[in-house]
Order: C-alpha cells, then sequence, then structure tokens
C-alpha cells in the first residue's frame, strides 16, 4: 500500500511526504517497514458548544502576503529543533509543508514592535477548526485563545491539534472547556537526499595535489 504510494508521489516531483495516522492504527508499523519515521506526536482536542466568551482585548488582525516570513520566524522560534529538522528547516521548506486547509480560512496575525509574535488559522463552519501558534509576552495564552477563537462563527463544537511539545497549550484548552479526544502521529519520509552544506577548509596554507 505505501510502497505503491510513494512510487505514485515520487513520479510527481515531491521531495517529502507526511502522513498523520491514528496512534493505536495498524497502519503505524506498515508505514514504519515503508521508510516512513515519527517526528510528531499530537492531540486532538474538542469543545461542544460554547465557552468561555471573556478575554483581554488582543490586537489580532488578517494576515498579509507580506507577513509571511515573520510568521515562519515566528515558527522558527517557538517549536523544536528535531520537528523543525523535518518540516521547515528552510524558509521554503515550511511553506511547502503548510497543510492546506481547503474552505474558506482566515489568517490572524499579532504583531508587537513590528515582529509577528501570534499566528492562529481559523475555518468556520458547523465543526470550525483552528489553530494558535504564539510567544506573546503581554497577553496570556488563554486570552490569545480566546480572542483568536471568537471568530470562529460555529454552531457545533471546535477542534484543534496540540503538539505534545507543547503541554501551556493542552493547558489552556483544558481550561477554556476542551477535551482530549483522539492522539495522533505524524510521519515523514524523504525522498530525494538533501546536498551537503560545504565545509570551508581550516587549512591557513594550500595543500599541493600533485
Amino acid at each position: 500500500l505505501f510502497g505503491r504510494m510513494v512510487a505514485g508521489i515520487s513520479k510527481l516531483g515531491a521531495e517529502r511526504i507526511f502522513l498523520r495516522l491514528d496512534a493505536g492504527s495498524h497502519l503505524v508499523k506498515a508505514a514504519r517497514e515503508a521508510g516512513f519515521f515519527t517526528y510528531l506526536e499530537q492531540t486532538l482536542y474538542r469543545r461542544e458548544g460554547s465557552g468561555p466568551s471573556l478575554a483581554a482585548s488582543v490586537p489580532w488582525r488578517a494576515r498579509v502576503k507580506g507577513d509571511l516570513f515573520g510568521v515562519f520566524q515566528l515558527y522558527s522560534h517557538t517549536v523544536p529543533a528535531n520537528v523543525r529538522a523535518i518540516e521547515g528547516a528552510t524558509f521554503r521548506e515550511w511553506q511547502a509543508a503548510l497543510e492546506p486547509w481547503g474552505g474558506r480560512h482566515i489568517d490572524l496575525i499579532l504583531e508587537e514592535d513590528g515582529v509577528i509574535t501570534g499566528w492562529s488559522r481559523l475555518l468556520s463552519g458547523h465543526v470550525g477548526r483552528f489553530t494558535v501558534l504564539a510567544q506573546s509576552r503581554p497577553f496570556t495564552i488563554d486570552d490569545l485563545l480566546l480572542a483568536a477563537i471568537g471568530r470562529v462563527a460555529q454552531s457545533g463544537c471546535l477542534l484543534t491539534l496540540v503538539p505534545r511539545h507543547d503541554p501551556a497549550l493542552a493547558a489552556s484548552l483544558e481550561r477554556l472547556g476542551f477535551s482530549p479526544a483522539g492522539d495522533y502521529v505524524v510521519l515523514a519520509k524523504r525522498l530525494v537526499k538533501p546536498i551537503e552544506e560545504l565545509v570551508p577548509e581550516a587549512a591557513s596554507t594550500a595543500v599541493p595535489v600533485n
């Protein structure tokens, strides 16, 4: 199954393949046998109906095209190096690895003194979806979440995936009425070998070659 999938995607010129699987799925073992490796664990959080609505005035604004590199810098400062090495070692790789959401999602930015310190993606609907990445100091994570998800027009439930390396976000969601609804693993496989970086010669004098 995975072998045929990899072969087909390779013909399209892709450099990497990512999979998200239920942590207890038998497919995890099959994916590893096909050369995939786990680099990230996530928990799905869910909240039915509405929750707390009072929050500090957080100046989220709509993202514009010129914000994207600033969002990458925020990502580089907040996500562990072992995860960045797989999905976002460079700006180009990070852009390519951004998960397409489809639908009419919106991106919000929090900017402080010219530096982007928060990014949220929101998708409205009967089942709303959102994600938040932030390192803001004037606001608590609870305030950032409330101000962001308050913009999601939904009447059913809200969903978000939280990486295992961000326990503060998980704790905040639970304070706001969210509950764990499932565990997932994210696996990756490189289809091309990165070019090794050239190392400058350390010798002070040239060595003749005969």
